[in-house]
């Protein structure tokens, strides 16, 4: 499984000191075999994949970090919290 949606690497050619950007995104094969990506991706020009195809069902929330990290944040979701760091917002 896939724990974030997007993953940037950096590598460097021995070679020629060259640097490639190699960008891991999520997406959906349909069982029709057209790739669905979870989030747009903009590029200059068109670009060669490489498409893995893993064992495992689609997840239901592509955002699943974000819901996993809920219960430890939850903790700082309380008043006390929120007036120690109000004069750090704009407007209060």
């Amino acid at each position: 499984m896939i724990t974030t949606a997007v993953r940037d690497v950096v590598c460097s050619i021995a070679s020629g000191y060259s640097r490639i950007m190699i960008k891991t995104v999520e997406a959906i094969i349909g069982t029709d075999g057209v790739v669905r990506l979870l989030e747009p991706i903009p590029l200059a020009t068109a670009r060669r994949a490489l498409v893995t195809i893993l064992d495992e069902e689609p997840v239901a929330h592509p955002n699943e970090t974000a819901l996993l990290s809920e219960a430890a944040l939850a903790d700082w979701n309380r008043p006390e919290e929120d007036a120690a760091w109000a004069h750090l917002q704009s407007g209060k």
